[in-house]
């Protein structure tokens, strides 16, 4: 990824983006700020930010680099079981980014999405992420399945964000832990529709009291499905 003066021949900015196997970009487009999304297809499993998921061979990705090149600012992996990647990327007014590429991968739709079945051996998908995106930097992207993501910021010191996501509609619990096990607060713990929420810790306990610094846990349980993530709070 390279910045060139508009002026002449020179270069304010050169950087590598990639890991371990293959990585090809196939479309750019930079917003108002100078920040750069990039979206193309890695072979790479680990071609992320610190903390985030892994992904899959073979899956499409939306990079964002910081106006200057200086900070790999998320990665999100949208994929499947097979072979998928991402061929041309736009953002909109709001800063809403949308992908649009071929997948081979079935189950992949979000639900209520204008077609929900694979049809063939390469489906063309259309993607809809975000502002900066919100949602998934640095996780994997699998539409219509249970997962609890990564707390953004983390650490954090007074409000962070807690999202996940559920495949059918259902009681769902969310609820924040101390590293002894007791909880501290529960978040969600109501009957909701499938669907992608997040949902703000302002780092108080269900009595109103500031949480000490320490290591807590979200945990998310939706039926039979359950998932812990660790947060790091720093006063």
């Amino acid at each position: 990824m390279a910045k060139l003066d508009p002026t002449g021949p020179t270069v304010l900015y050169q950087t590598y983006l990639g890991s371990t196997w293959d990585d090809e970009p196939n479309a750019v487009v930079v917003d108002a700020a100078g920040n750069v999304y990039v979206a193309g297809t890695t072979d790479s499993i680990d071609l992320t930010t610190p903390g985030g998921a892994t992904a899959k061979d073979d899956d499409a990705f939306v990079a964002i680099l910081n106006s200057t090149g200086t900070s790999l600012m998320s990665v999100a992996y949208l994929g499947g079981s097979e072979d998928d990647c991402a061929r041309d990327i736009a953002l909109d007014s709001s800063g809403n980014i949308y992908v649009v590429g071929d997948t081979g991968s079935p189950g992949w739709a979000t639900p209520g999405a204008y077609q929900t079945t694979h049809g063939g051996s390469d489906d063309i998908f259309v993607a809809k992420l975000g502002v900066g995106g919100t949602g998934i930097e640095g996780e994997f992207v699998q539409p219509g399945s249970f997962e609890l993501l990564q707390n953004r910021p983390n650490p954090f010191n007074s409000t962070t964000s807690v999202r996940f996501r559920t495949a059918e509609s259902g009681m769902v619990s969310l609820r924040i832990y101390d590293i002894s096990g007791r909880e501290v607060r529960a978040l969600v713990s109501e009957r909701r529709p499938a669907g992608s929420y997040t949902v703000l810790w302002d780092g108080l306990s269900a009595a109103g009291l500031r949480a000490p610094s320490g290591v807590y846990f979200s945990k998310l349980e939706v039926g039979d499905f359950a998932q812990t993530r660790k947060i790091l709070l720093l006063r």
